[in-house]
């Protein structure tokens, strides 16, 4: 999906929770940062790139992605 369509927030999204799933925390960080670029409003992305920052031990990130899922 995303070599047709980069700009897709919802396919950013998706690689980004299969990777937090599979363990890859940085690429996972970084599917994650690009669908809230392309699309501030995207709630699983905020979630899930909160959710990753967390795990890595980046708590003020953490929080502040967190607070952005939910504004």
């Amino acid at each position: 999906v995303l070599a047709a369509d980069a700009a897709d927030a919802e396919a950013w999204c998706a690689l980004g929770d299969a990777l937090h799933a599979g363990g890859g925390l940085d690429d996972a960080r970084r599917a994650y940062a690009a669908a809230v670029a392309l699309d501030e409003r995207a709630f699983p992305a905020w979630w899930g790139l909160g959710c990753v920052q967390a795990r890595r031990g980046e708590h003020a990130l953490a929080v502040q992605a967190l607070e952005q899922a939910v504004a």
